[in-house]
């Protein structure tokens, strides 16, 4: 089974339009995209690519800086810091068949990226999509949100940008995509039967 990760597509999802429908109309279309723009160290990017545990630190070094002019707190600082790491080293690290995911416009969308990673002029990373977005599991129906399960779409309010879904939430999802029936309504469906079987003989 895949890999699976969510992402929030800029703060507040102001990146998801472009991202999902820009039909590669525009430089950041048909791809995932990374806000932790680091403009005034321009060496960060070339840091992730090489992804050293020297690189890494010092990318830590430098979030734990702008988070303390944020105005962050002291006791909390290094461990924002490190989650600031994980969540950009996923961006840059994840292989090409791990299943990225969002919502927008009342639907889960999910894609698969290409290996490359760009950096924009703005200093916002993109990972270009294999084929696209999609929104429609394996049999065909669109991943509405009001029909998914609760503990995958409260991922929403999440307030970073990636993470690792629940081992529940990872295995739901892999089954809507591959169109395959959760064993409960499999369940469900098969004690229906009997039932019915034993009221008519009754």
């Amino acid at each position: 089974m895949s890999e699976f990760r969510y992402i929030k597509l800029g703060e507040k999802g102001c990146y998801a339009e472009s991202c999902i429908l820009g039909q590669r109309t525009l430089p950041e279309g048909d791809c995932i995209r990374l806000g932790y723009e680091s403009s005034d160290s321009p060496g960060i990017h070339e840091q992730c690519l090489r992804g050293n545990e020297s690189d890494w630190e010092a990318v830590r070094k430098y979030w734990r800086d702008v988070r303390l002019r944020e105005g962050a707190k002291a006791q909390t600082v290094d461990r924002t810091a490190r989650n600031d790491v994980r969540q950009i080293a996923d961006f840059y690290t994840c292989e090409s068949d791990t299943i990225w995911f969002t919502f927008f416009r009342g639907l889960l969308w999910w894609c698969k990226v290409e290996r490359s990673v760009e950096l924009l002029n703005d200093h916002t990373r993109i990972r270009k999509t294999i084929n696209g977005w999609q929104c429609n599991g394996g049999n065909g129906e669109q991943l509405r949100i009001e029909t998914l399960d609760g503990r995958l779409t409260q991922l929403s309010a999440y307030q970073g940008t990636i993470c690792t879904p629940s081992k529940h939430a990872t295995l739901y999802l892999d089954r809507k995509i591959r169109g395959e029936e959760d064993p409960d309504v499999i369940g469900a469906k098969k004690s229906l039967l009997e039932l019915q079987g034993y009221v008519i003989k009754l």
